[in-house]
């Protein structure tokens, strides 16, 4: 939906960085082993997982026939992961289509077929073809609760026609709110990268640290053919979710942790911490529109304030992230 019009928001949830953020061991692994590809000097595996879409991590691909192959050993068969997004790439400059695979003992691997793709009009399948740069986002057609997750950029032709570059890369799970937020919402650009000073006769001058991503490659926003015509600032909702069900905010006992589904409001701040962690975020879980998608943090999250039997309102603010 355009215009960002919204109806059940959802959230995209790094799971690596959440289980990172606890203190739980796992690991990315370059899978050179396999055949992968490798870096150019400077970038390593770790970097696509910083949240820093911005610094892309590249691979020495351009001009090779070589795939890229990288996975992530979750250490555990707890956590449900049911979408990948790659953020801030050149995957059609490369010339790239990606395969998503799962596996048990990280050496036998099975496909994962992609139900929905967001960024992209192209067919979907086991084998999808991003037909812009920019960000996607792979849906997959369930659940799925395996050890491993690997992502293979393979190339459309003979040869990649380019180096492979990536800003970021988010593995987990989504929650989606089954109710929208309030009509009463603050939704805009906010412009905080400056500082205004006032001279003696009046005159009033602005020294600017920030005005826009500066990014081309900002995720979600890279429709711009040179990065000055972008949008600029920082896109904020800031809003609530009023009498909101207690099965949809609370878990039935919450002395039994988080038991591997995200299907609960309380637990959705729990895995981003707060607002630690960066998340990919829509007010409408329906939307193709690739500007209806903000990576974003949680930076308001009220107390519940119960307003009637079983019905609580609370108040909620996301802020764009670059």
């Amino acid at each position: 939906m355009s215009y960002l019009r919204g109806l059940k928001p959802r959230w995209y949830v790094d799971s690596l960085g959440w289980l990172v953020s606890r203190g739980a061991w796992m690991d990315v692994v370059n899978n050179t082993a396999q055949g992968g590809e490798a870096f150019q000097t400077g970038s390593t595996i770790y970097d696509p997982f910083d949240h820093r879409p911005g610094l892309r991590c590249i691979w020495d691909t351009g001009g090779t026939s070589t795939d890229v192959m990288f996975y992530v050993d979750f250490n555990s068969t707890i956590v449900k992961t049911n979408y990948v997004a790659i953020l801030s790439h050149n995957l059609d400059t490369a010339g790239a289509t990606v395969r998503i695979q799962h596996s048990t003992d990280g050496s036998s691997w099975t496909n994962i077929t992609i139900a929905g793709v967001i960024g992209s009009t192209s067919a979907i399948g086991v084998l999808n073809y991003p037909d812009t740069d920019g960000s996607h986002i792979f849906q997959f057609d369930q659940s799925y609760t395996k050890r491993y997750i690997q992502v293979i950029v393979e190339k459309t032709g003979a040869n990649f026609t380019d180096d492979l570059e990536i800003g970021q890369v988010l593995i987990g799970q989504y929650f989606t709110l089954d109710k929208a937020l309030d009509n009463k919402l603050t939704r805009g650009f906010v412009f905080g990268g400056n500082k205004i000073t006032t001279s003696r006769g009046g005159h009033r001058s602005s020294l600017a640290t920030w005005l826009s991503d500066g990014n081309i490659y900002s995720p979600f926003r890279s429709q711009a053919d040179i990065e000055q015509m972008q949008q600029g600032g920082r896109l904020i909702y800031d809003g609530n979710i009023v009498y909101m069900d207690d099965t949809e905010l609370l878990s039935s006992d919450m002395a039994a942790g988080d038991d591997g589904d995200l299907d609960t409001l309380t637990k959705l701040q729990n895995r981003l911490g707060g607002s630690h962690l960066p998340c990919i975020f829509t007010q409408d879980s329906t939307s193709t529109t690739v500007g209806d998608y903000m990576y974003s943090r949680m930076v308001k999250l009220t107390e519940p304030e119960r307003v009637q039997h079983r019905a609580y309102n609370i108040g909620l603010r996301m802020e764009q992230e670059f």
